[in-house]
């Protein structure tokens, strides 16, 4: 199993390859990041056609994990490890755990980069342990800052720890140099949504938030293509009103109604939002009126309506 540094040092060596590759990867069930393993045999849940597909809620007699999804119209249960099977393979994605919560990786930046969003690494919280691997029982699942990664752990200063958190180091690079590395981390699981509003508002604060939205096409994001643009045509109220509308709709379970939602033929398009504090956020509309959050898989807000054909026409 490679550490942190090997893993850093390989992608530096292919930094230019690796954008591309980490689109490409999501369509064939394999997620690629830093201080991760990529594993056979048992892993957090399954990547199928591009999403993750959330495991059942698990109850934990000694260490019940923490649930927020009480009242709330949809519920995101809690991860579970599925069980192994001979010759099938699944993936980790990098997780830390805290608080009762499993934490997944959604976003990493290196060196300038990184640097960029150094004033949002906010107070100290632990170590993660590192100690998850393809090896681990559920049980482990349920440890304080148990990891698949070893590092200091943070708040995110302008996010809720409920919901944001990030790992921030020094690693080696290829050539000996030092360079910040930082990740960020989620709670997707184990919690509850009703409204867009209660992810989009609440966690992600988007509306009058944001200073530039670039789109890119479902054939070029598909192909692990980084060809984002401007939306022509669409104005700074326009995105307003569009934020205003998703807020308002209501979540769905997709999986649950159309087990073929992620049809290569439906048209889709990708809206990459860059935030006012520099992170991004990125957002995948699909015809019909359905807009997700790039990390939340299955989980999309239904919002038909002149907001979404607007800027969904515009993209597509």
């Amino acid at each position: 199993m490679k550490n942190c540094n090997e893993i850093t040092r390989d992608l530096l060596k292919r930094r230019d390859e690796y954008a591309a590759k980490q689109r490409r990867r999501r369509k064939t069930a394999i997620v690629s990041a830093a201080c991760f393993c990529l594993i056979a045999g048992v892993g957090l849940g399954l990547w199928r056609g591009g999403v993750f597909t959330p495991g059942r809620a698990v109850q934990n007699e000694s260490s019940p994990p923490e649930v927020h999804y009480e009242g709330y119209a949809v519920s995101i249960p809690p991860i579970e490890i599925p069980q192994s099977e001979e010759g099938v393979s699944a993936d980790m994605i990098g997780l830390v755990v805290y608080r009762g919560g499993i934490y997944t990786e959604t976003s990493r930046y290196y060196g300038d980069d990184a640097q960029a969003l150094y004033s949002l690494v906010g107070e100290y919280l632990g170590y993660a342990t590192g100690t998850i691997d393809e090896w681990s029982s559920q049980d482990e699942y349920s440890r304080e800052f148990a990891s698949t990664c070893t590092g200091d752990v943070y708040s995110v200063n302008g996010y809720d720890t409920g919901f944001r958190i990030c790992m921030c180091q020094n690693i080696e690079g290829a050539n000996g140099e030092q360079i910040l590395w930082l990740q960020f981390y989620e709670r997707l699981n184990g919690i509850g949504v009703t409204y867009g509003s209660d992810l989009f508002g609440d966690r992600l604060n988007m509306a009058g938030n944001w200073n530039e939205v670039l789109y890119n096409s479902h054939e070029s994001w598909d192909n692990g293509v980084s060809a984002y643009m401007p939306l022509p045509g669409i104005t700074e109220s326009d995105i307003e009103s569009f934020l205003s509308a998703l807020y308002s709709g209501e979540f769905e379970y997709v999986y649950d109604t159309d087990k073929n939602f992620y049809d290569s033929s439906k048209t889709q398009g990708h809206l990459l939002f860059t935030m006012n504090d520099g992170t991004k956020v990125e957002l995948r509309l699909f015809e019909g009126g359905y807009v997700g959050y790039q990390d939340m898989g299955w989980y999309f807000v239904k919002m038909p309506g002149e907001d979404f054909d607007k800027v969904f026409d515009a993209i597509t």
